[in-house]
């Protein structure tokens, strides 16, 4: 049987409208899934931002501590497994220091309190 070439024509047309419509909708997928990370990276940044300044007003408390009741600070630096927390044992004397990562430093800092020997 044969089709006219209107009707062959207005079937192109439809399939290929069919077709335009599936991308379309393909496209807007992916423009919401876009909008929708950035608006959970957004939020995460928010977080990520609060943290940072907690965590900023609690060093600045602990300094404030320590500058009001007179403690010094002291800073080893060295490689990794050159004897930092050794040399720390040694000189307060306590064998019951541990060392505890702390955040925000460059380098796997340490932090210990301990007192000396008088």
């Amino acid at each position: 049987m044969k089709h006219s070439r209107q009707r062959q024509g207005r079937e192109f047309f439809e399939r290929r409208s069919w077709a335009l419509k599936r991308q379309e909708n393909k496209i807007k997928a992916q423009i919401e899934a876009i909008k929708v990370r950035e608006t959970e990276n957004r939020a995460s940044n928010v977080k990520s931002t609060v943290f940072h300044a907690r965590f900023q007003d609690n060093r600045r408390k602990l300094r404030r501590e320590r500058t009001r009741e007179e403690i010094p600070s002291v800073a080893v630096v060295g490689y990794t497994n050159c004897g930092k927390t050794s040399l720390i044992r040694a000189l307060t004397g306590s064998d019951k220091l541990r060392p505890r990562n702390q955040v925000r430093f460059a380098i796997s800092a340490k932090s210990f309190s301990a007192s000396t020997p008088l």
